[in-house]
C-alpha cells in the first residue's frame, strides 16, 4: 500500500525515505521493476 500511495502522489516523500515491499499481492514483474528502480507504467502500479 505504501508504494502505491507514493506512486499515486497521495503521500509525499521528502528526504531519505524507506518503503517496505512485502507480501504476494504484487505481480512479480512489477515487483522486480520497483526493486531494480526501473521505469513503471502508471497503469501497472
Amino acid at each position: 500500500v505504501c508504494i502505491a500511495a507514493v506512486l499515486a502522489g497521495k503521500v509525499g516523500a521528502s528526504g531519505p525515505t524507506v518503503l517496505i515491499l512485502s507480501g504476494r499481492n504484487i505481480d512479480m514483474t512489477l515487483h522486480r521493476k520497483v526493486v531494480c528502480g526501473e521505469a513503471i507504467e502508471e497503469s501497472a502500479a
